[in-house]
């Protein structure tokens, strides 16, 4: 449920409260829109994100953590917490992936 790229990094951002779409998209560098907009409809289906649509001109959507989504956040919490902590071996990692994908021609994961 958590495992893919963005999932993690969606849920993190609004642990902080309720975000609009455009402020989320802006917040999280590297991810499209379409993307966002997948990880935001499964996280919705799946009972962690309540979406609300307000009826103003231009409309406007925000979107919070429901009660499961909070408690799916501690775990990714603490391993943020930990990325930032190893900062220096997650970019060693990276580094290795590089080369090993350049070596072998393979993508990197």
């Amino acid at each position: 449920m958590i495992a893919d790229k963005w999932t993690p990094i969606v849920i993190y951002c609004l642990s902080r409260g309720p975000v609009r779409f455009g402020e989320l998209h802006r917040g999280i560098t590297g991810i499209s829109k379409k993307m966002l907009i997948q990880v935001l409809r499964r996280l919705e289906s799946d009972g962690l994100v309540d979406r609300k649509v307000y009826e103003h001109i231009p409309p406007r959507t925000e979107y919070t953590l429901t009660t499961a989504g909070e408690r799916i956040h501690e775990p990714i919490a603490a391993i943020c917490r930990w990325a930032m902590k190893n900062d220096s071996l997650l970019e060693q990692i990276e580094r290795k992936r590089k080369r090993f994908s350049e070596k072998t021609g393979a993508g990197a994961s």
